[in-house]
């Protein structure tokens, strides 16, 4: 066997290990984890100041209002979930932004069932033809 095809073998039993996912998402959440403590929960742009501030005004009972204003500016989601975080944790943005790089990790965890499911489902359909 040639260093080449050694290599190669190295390759192929290293993506196909059970511990390849695992291991990127864990390599995916120290490298995040190290952005957000470098921001030190700083805002590094404009949205994410209208976010917070929507969210803190969401939790004061005052709406989903930006500058003493209602509005419809931004999206629900980012804002419920940062109220969510700071009803729990209180107004810490580097809490929040620990929690967003948590969950951008594990959200590829499921990865290969959705695989899997999505094959089943291709080969049920192919094989009733439709």
């Amino acid at each position: 066997m040639s260093v080449r095809h050694g290599a190669a073998a190295r390759l192929h039993r290293a993506v196909t290990s059970p511990l390849w996912l695992p291991g990127w998402v864990a390599l995916g959440l120290l490298v995040r984890i190290a952005l957000v403590l470098h921001q030190r929960g700083n805002f590094a742009f404009k949205d994410e100041g209208d976010y917070d501030s929507i969210a803190t005004a969401l939790l004061a009972g005052n709406g989903f209002s930006l500058r003493g204003e209602p509005s419809a500016f931004r999206p629900p989601g980012q804002v419920v979930f940062l109220a969510a975080i700071y009803a729990v944790a209180g107004h810490h943005p580097l809490v929040a932004e620990l929690a967003q790089a948590v969950l951008l990790a594990v959200v590829r965890l499921p990865a290969p069932i959705t695989r899997s499911l999505w094959m089943g489902w291709v080969v049920l359909t192919a094989t009733q033809g439709y």
